[in-house]
């Protein structure tokens, strides 16, 4: 990856067991306008590279339905 393309960068990344995979918060240029596309991230130091998926931050339970029970 060319870090001269970068839109952005990951602050945060766990294991989500709800969903049975990772995610992240990351901040990226443009946001809102880039949820619903695909971008790949790179970690050269780990030798990690992979497709993502850019959602809004409110993407597991946005009405709030499973804290209100």
């Amino acid at each position: 990856a060319n870090p001269h393309d970068s839109i952005g960068h990951i602050t945060a990344c766990c294991y989500s067991p709800a969903l049975g995979k990772y995610i992240a918060l990351a901040l990226v240029k443009d946001g809102k306008a880039r949820r619903g596309t695909r971008a790949h991230i790179s970690d050269p130091l780990r030798n990690r590279f992979g497709p993502v998926e850019i959602v809004s931050n409110h993407f597991f339970d946005p009405d709030g339905s499973r804290m209100h029970g």
